[in-house]
């Protein structure tokens, strides 16, 4: 009878080991589904991270150009890979550059009147079009070509000048 009953256990500890195994594995995958969940978010923030520095930064170099006297600055254009271009647009004027490419964004923010918009704008974090302050959008469009775009490939510079007798800064192609 004894050794009926050490059958039975040493057979209960052969059952058990391959459910904590399988229970072990998983906890394992679930774990790793979580971890790469995590990782996939933080990475996400960073792209909408260096959007937003981007911004503030432009802003920035835009209020330090328009503060002084006469002044001519430049900023590289570095933004996540999943914008495309920016662009400087005047939708009070006439679209006269890829009409048919920005025609979307002009029936999108026409209403909001932004001077700015990330294309394309579905990959921009939720801030696809801003207003910045103090720039002169007639003449920059009028050199450029509305709208004014940088392509985002690490090579674009963006000019921010101010004459003398000028009152708000003009963009350019640095």
């Amino acid at each position: 009878m004894i050794s009926i009953h050490r059958n039975n256990k040493r057979a209960q500890q052969v059952m058990s080991m391959p459910f904590g195994v399988i229970f072990s594995i998983i906890l394992i995958a679930i774990f790793l589904v979580v971890a790469f969940m995590v990782i996939k978010h933080f990475l996400s923030l960073q792209k909408c991270s260096e959007i937003s520095i981007f911004m503030k930064s432009f802003q920035e170099n835009v209020d330090e150009v328009w503060k002084s006297s006469s002044r001519t600055k430049t900023m590289d254009v570095i933004l996540p890979g999943v914008i495309e271009e920016v662009c400087f647009v005047d939708f009070n004027s006439t679209l006269t550059r890829d009409v048919s490419k920005y025609a979307d964004a002009k029936s999108r923010y026409a209403f909001h009147s932004p001077n700015f918009f990330f294309y394309p704008p579905e990959r921009a974090c939720g801030v696809s079009y801003y207003s910045f302050k103090h720039i002169n959008m007639t003449q920059t469009i009028s050199d450029n070509g509305n709208p004014f775009c940088l392509k985002n490939d690490g090579t674009e510079k963006i000019s921010i000048s101010k004459g003398f007798y000028e009152s708000l800064v003009k963009l350019g192609r640095g």
